[in-house]
C-alpha cells in the first residue's frame, strides 16, 4: 500500500473498546509536529495543499500532501488553509503491517490527513466547497498480514485490525480558536473493504469525520457535509471536568449523515452549542453497522462529564438507534431547543439517567423512554409528542409500539404546555396514574386511541377523529386518568364541556412523593 504519509498515526496498545478509539486517536509512534508556544494571533501564515503538491483532480492520492500541510501548520503554530474551490481531494490510506505488535495491532496502519495539534494560534480551514473523500478500497475491521478478513468470537478487542484513517479532520489539544467551514467529509465506506468485528459489537474501530479531543480553545464547524464515515460523522472529546467553563465550540448548518455509528458522539466536554444540524440516517444504507446507531449519543466517558451541551434548530431523524440518546455516564443540563427529534426504527429520546434534560419548543415524532424522573427530571415545555406519519421523513413510520408516546411515567418528568397528539392508527396506556404532571398541556387524538395518565393542571382533551380512553376522574365513564388539579375540557364530537377539578385544595401527593 506505499510508505506512510509524514505523521502518520500508529495507535496505542489493545484495550478495551471505548478506550482504545479515542486512545488511537491520541498516539503516535511516529511524533507529530507539535504546534508552536506563542502570544495567540487572530491571522496566520497561509497554506494550500496544492503547494505541498495535491493535485485535487479526485484521482490521484493526496494523502501525503495533506500530511506536509498539517505538520506545517503545527510548526507555525496556526494558521490559514485554503482549499481549491470545488476540488476532490483522495486522502487516507494504509501501510501493511508485518508486525502488528510493533503497530499496536494494526497489520493495516491508518494515514493521517488533516491533524491540527496543540496549536496556540488561530486555525481556519476554508473549504470553498471542496471535497475530502477517503480513498478507494481501505480495508476496514479486522485481517491477518496476507489481507485476508479474520473472524472473531465477539466482543473481541484482540490485534489484526485496520483502518483507513483516524478522522478526515482532526483537532487536538489546541487552545487557540478554530473554525472549518463550507467543506465535504466523504468517508467513502461504500468502496471499503470490510473486514471482521472488533469491539464489543460491529467494527468500533477509528474512522470519522471530525474529532475534536481536549481542546480548550473554541471551534466551530459551519456548512460541513460529513457522510458514509465507518465510525461517526462528529466526535467530540473535549476536557470534561466538575470545573471545565463552558466551551462554546459546536457546530452551524452542518449535516451528519449516513456513517456507521453515530452521526455525533460526545463522550467529553462541557458547554458546546449544535445550532441549525442535522443527525440522521446513521446506518441507513451503510456497509458497517455499530450500536447504538443514534443520531446523537451523549454518552461520557472514563472521569469525563458531558454538561451544559445545547442543541438549536436541529434535527435528529431516521436512525437506525435512538434520534437522541444518553448511553451512559455522567450528562446534565442538556437543552433541546426548537428542534425535530424523529424516531423512526426505535425511540426518539432513550434515556440512561440523565440529569436536567429540558427539551423546549420541540417537535418530537415518536416515543420516549426509560425516563429518569426525580428532582432532576425531564422538561418537556411548549413541545409537540406525537407519532403522527405526516411528520416522519418521507417513507418510514414514527416509532411508537401498540401506539405508546410514553410507556413509563415516571415522578418528576413535567410537561408543560405543548401538545400530545395520538395520530397512529392503534392506541395503547401511556404513563402512570399520578405520577408525571402536565400543566396546560392539549391531549389530542387524530387517529387511534390513547389513555394518558398523569396529574393534571389546566389541560384540554380533544378528539378530532381519534378516541381519549382515559379522563381525570373517570369522566364520562372512562377510565381514570389520574387527578386534576385545575378545571379541564373535553371536546367529543365538535362541542367543548368544562369539567371541574377532581381533587380541588385536597388532592393527594403525586406516587412516589409521601
Amino acid at each position: 500500500m506505499g510508505d506512510p504519509a509524514p505523521g502518520a498515526a500508529v495507535p496505542g496498545p489493545l484495550i478495551g473498546r471505548r478506550s482504545f478509539v479515542a486512545s488511537a486517536f491520541a498516539t503516535a509512534m511516529v511524533p507529530f509536529a507539535s504546534c508552536s508556544a506563542g502570544a495567540f494571533k487572530p491571522e496566520g501564515p497561509q497554506f494550500t495543499p496544492e503547494a505541498f503538491g495535491a493535485r485535487g483532480d479526485g484521482i490521484a492520492n493526496d494523502g501525503a500532501a495533506f500530511a506536509a500541510l498539517s505538520e506545517a501548520v503545527n510548526r507555525a503554530g496556526g494558521g490559514t488553509v485554503s482549499l481549491r474551490k470545488g476540488a476532490t481531494y483522495i486522502v487516507g490510506g494504509q501501510t501493511r503491517s508485518a508486525d502488528p505488535k510493533s503497530t499496536g495491532g494494526y497489520t493495516f496502519v491508518p494515514r493521517d490527513v488533516l491533524r491540527f495539534r496543540r496549536c496556540r494560534n488561530a486555525v481556519t480551514v476554508l473549504g470553498n466547497g471542496a471535497t475530502l473523500r477517503a480513498v478507494n478500497g481501505y480495508r476496514y475491521g479486522t485481517f491477518d498480514t496476507s489481507g485476508a478478513i479474520t473472524r472473531n468470537k465477539m466482543p473481541y478487542f484482540g490485534p489484526q485490525i485496520a483502518a483507513g484513517y483516524s478522522a478526515l479532520v482532526f483537532v487536538e489539544e489546541c487552545s487557540g480558536p478554530v473554525s472549518i467551514q463550507d467543506l465535504e467529509l466523504d468517508g467513502n465506506m461504500r468502496r471499503a473493504v470490510i473486514g471482521g468485528t472488533w469491539g464489543d459489537a460491529g467494527i468500533q474501530l477509528p474512522g470519522s469525520g471530525l474529532v475534536f479531543r481536549n481542546n480548550t480553545g473554541k471551534w466551530l464547524v459551519r456548512n460541513v457535509r460529513a457522510h458514509d464515515h465507518p465510525l461517526d460523522g462528529l466526535l467530540v472529546d473535549d476536557p470534561g471536568a466538575p470545573n471545565t467553563p463552558p466551551s462554546g465550540s459546536g457546530t452551524s448548518g452542518c449535516d451528519f449523515y449516513e456513517n456507521g455509528r453515530q452521526a455525533l458522539s460526545v463522550v467529553g466536554g462541557v458547554g458546546h452549542v449544535f445550532a441549525d444540524s442535522k443527525f440522521r440516517r446513521t446506518r441507513r444504507g451503510t456497509q458497517v453497522g455499530s450500536p447504538p446507531g443514534a443520531g446523537v449519543d451523549l454518552e461520557a466517558e472514563g472521569e469525563k462529564i458531558v454538561r451544559g451541551i445545547r442543541f438549536e434548530r436541529c434535527e435528529m431523524s431516521d436512525n437506525a438507534g435512538p434520534a437522541l440518546l444518553h448511553g451512559g455516564g455522567k450528562v446534565s443540563d442538556i437543552d433541546v431547543v426548537d428542534c425535530r427529534v424523529i424516531g423512526t426504527s426505535t425511540w426518539a429520546y432513550y434515556s440512561a439517567g440523565a440529569e436536567n434534560m429540558r427539551f423546549r419548543g420541540t417537535t418530537i415524532v415518536g416515543a420516549v423512554v426509560n425516563l429518569r424522573g426525580g428532582p432532576r427530571g425531564e422538561l418537556f415545555e411548549n413541545c409537540l409528542i406525537t407519532n403522527d406519519p405526516a411528520l416522519a421523513p418521507r417513507g418510514t413510520q414514527p416509532y411508537s409500539p401498540g401506539g405508546f408516546l410514553i410507556p413509563d411515567g415516571v415522578t418528576g418528568v413535567r410537561i408543560i404546555g405543548g401538545e400530545i397528539r395520538q395520530a397512529g392508527g392503534t392506541g395503547g396506556s401511556n404513563a402512570n396514574q399520578d405520577q408525571m404532571l402536565l400543566d396546560g398541556v392539549t391531549i389530542r387524538a387524530t387517529r387511534g386511541a390513547i389513555a394518558l395518565y398523569g396529574r393534571f393542571r389546566n389541560c384540554r382533551f380533544v378528539e378530532a377523529g381519534g378516541t381519549i380512553l382515559a379522563l381525570p376522574g373517570g369522566a364520562e365513564g372512562s377510565r381514570n386518568a389520574g387527578n386534576s388539579e385545575t378545571p379541564w375540557t373535553l371536546t367529543r364530537g365538535g362541542v367543548t364541556r368544562r369539567f371541574p377539578a377532581t381533587c380541588a385544595g385536597r388532592c393527594p401527593p403525586r406516587k412516589g412523593e409521601g
